[in-house]
């Protein structure tokens, strides 16, 4: 049997928020998606890549829009991981040579790093909303990224 998951996670890899208000968030999250099996909070001592799972299609440079080779970016994950989570060290990139880390570069669909993330499993939305998003930012005192994944 397969699952989905929606994660909302912070554009800054290493933001956790203050507890009550992270609770404030799940609750309003677990409001827009009911039907969810759990609505949940994690927070972790170490980065976490947040992935798409079966959504996951290519990585493409932020600076001159070129899809990197899957093998680099495997390698770099790979090198960065150390153990129990990732240092997001910047890296020079293949085609452009710019330096970045990895939670810069555009992933489509949408993945991210984090130590902080809120996650709805089987949420039975198809998406969640602009508006929903930046309510729960405003809530959270931060930007999100919002990651569909289905495993």
């Amino acid at each position: 049997m397969s699952d989905s998951y929606i994660f909302l996670i912070p554009s800054d890899p290493r933001f956790v928020p203050e507890e009550h208000k992270s609770e404030l968030a799940r609750a309003a999250f677990e409001v827009l998606a009911p039907d969810a099996e759990t609505v949940e909070v994690q927070t972790t001592a170490k980065v976490k890549f947040y992935d798409a799972g079966e959504y996951f299609a290519e990585v493409e440079c932020p600076d001159c829009h070129a899809i990197l080779p899957f093998e680099w970016w495997q390698e770099r994950m790979g090198e960065d991981f150390d153990g129990e989570g990732f240092e997001l060290a910047d890296y020079s990139l293949p085609c452009c040579a710019a330096k970045r880390c990895l939670n810069d570069l555009v992933y489509h669909e949408a993945q991210g790093f984090a130590r902080f993330a809120i996650s709805a499993m089987n949420p039975v939305i198809p998406k969640i909303s602009d508006s929903d998003v930046a309510r729960l930012e405003v809530l959270l005192g931060t930007k999100l990224r919002v990651i569909y994944c289905h495993v």
